[in-house]
């Protein structure tokens, strides 16, 4: 039944960085107008399908507009840019635990894309060092800056 509702949509398959394992796989899927699906179906529909359980997404997330190259391919390193973001938004709120704001933006000007923390405030070397260390264990760049 899930099938007719979500025939062809748009879909991209992308890593999520993962400190244990590398990457973990997560997909992006944009609706064909009209269809409907929540994340859950789509999900079970990938256990059953999906023949490689390694390659089955941890999570789906259904967006609205899939981003695009010029030329009309799935601009990954976009989908890639954003997950980044996510993931060092997550891991500097953790460290960080509300002593200090931060943003995170993503810099997409190399090969892959790495994420600029910027922590509010003069530096602090032992806020640094814990940020560094909680960073180590994954596989994007990170660049950590005060603003003070």
């Amino acid at each position: 039944p899930c099938r007719s509702r979500i025939a062809r949509p748009t879909a991209a398959a992308i890593g999520r960085p993962d400190p244990a394992k590398g990457e973990l796989p997560i997909a992006y899927v944009q609706l064909k107008a009209g269809a409907k699906a929540t994340e859950d179906e789509l999900l079970d529909l990938c256990r059953k399908e999906v023949q490689e359980r390694a390659a089955v997404p941890i999570s789906i997330a259904i967006i609205e507009t899939m981003p695009m190259t010029a030329v009309g391919k799935i601009s990954k390193p976009v989908l890639r840019g954003s997950i980044i973001r996510d993931v060092a938004s997550e891991v500097a709120g953790e460290t960080l635990k509300g002593e200090r704001d931060y943003t995170v933006e993503i810099d997409d000007t190399g090969s892959r894309p790495a994420a600029i923390v910027k922590v509010a405030g003069s530096k602090d070397n032992g806020l640094e060092d814990r940020l560094k260390t909680a960073f180590r264990t994954y596989e994007f760049n990170t660049d950590i800056r005060f603003a003070g």
